[in-house]
């Protein structure tokens, strides 16, 4: 199997590069390897969201990492480490990147994709990952109901080919991957954490910022002050001190 295939059109990458593995059954697979379209019918997003592709104008993506030596601890260091990958592969592209909680790809205060990450665990080992990233590239006008998309063409107006920019992200998270694992070899998980935790944080949206924030249905005054081992915030807030929430419990205000 090659390390990176390009389909025509899918249903949806993540599928795609299961049943890849399937019909691969009894091969030896790339410890990483990926899947790439320009036509996704049913992109997903955060919580089942459903994700605007376009058609041949944006990059849908899966890679899949084979790393059954990676215990459960080291999850969500793993997921910063790849998050980090894809936002250093969009300020390569242009400047003002940031990534939104839970792992969205922002450039200024505008959504230029989103990133979906389903992992496989057993017996505290972590078997694989999916890392799934849609970006918009071409894309010149969006749907009126999407409420913030921008795309890099409307950043700098430049047309760009699809094939390159796939191939670009799959570089960048490729050695994002090489990265951590030699971090984590090297120096430990404890040390690994703390050095992905802070670069995330200090690429943030909106981080040490107060703004407004949902969280449980009620609107606070609060700003991100940290994040744990297991992904969970860590809010400051104005009334109730500080809290520790996960993606199920906080939604970003509307005022920067």
């Amino acid at each position: 199997m090659e390390e990176l295939v390009y389909l025509k059109e899918t249903l949806s990458t993540q599928g795609a590069l299961r049943e890849q593995a399937a019909w691969q059954e009894g091969e030896k697979l790339p410890e990483v390897r990926g899947v790439y379209t320009f036509l996704q019918k049913e992109g997903r997003g955060q919580q089942g969201n459903a994700w605007f592709g376009g058609e041949d104008r944006n990059v849908a993506m899966t890679v899949g990492l084979d790393c059954a030596d990676v215990p459960v601890e080291a999850l969500f260091s793993l997921n910063m480490a790849l998050s980090l990958g894809a936002l250093d592969y969009v300020c390569s592209q242009v400047l003002q990147a940031s990534l939104k909680w839970p792992n969205d790809l922002y450039v200024g205060k505008k959504k230029l994709g989103g990133i979906l990450i389903e992992n496989r665990v057993e017996d505290n080992k972590v078997l694989s990952v999916s890392f799934g990233v849609g970006w918009n590239v071409n894309q010149r006008e969006f749907p009126e109901d999407l409420p913030n998309p921008v795309s890099l063409w409307q950043v700098d107006k430049k047309e760009r080919d699809l094939h390159e920019e796939a191939e670009k992200m799959f570089t960048f998270l490729r050695n994002a991957y090489d990265l951590f694992g030699k971090l984590r070899r090297e120096h430990g998980l404890p040390w690994a954490f703390a050095y992905y935790k802070r670069t995330y944080l200090h690429n943030l949206y909106a981080w040490n910022r107060w703004r407004m924030y949902r969280y449980q249905g009620q609107e606070i005054h609060a700003r991100i002050v940290d994040v744990d081992l297991y992904g969970h915030l860590r809010l400051e807030t104005a009334l109730q001190g500080f809290l520790s929430v996960d993606i199920k419990q906080l939604q970003y205000g509307f005022d920067v």
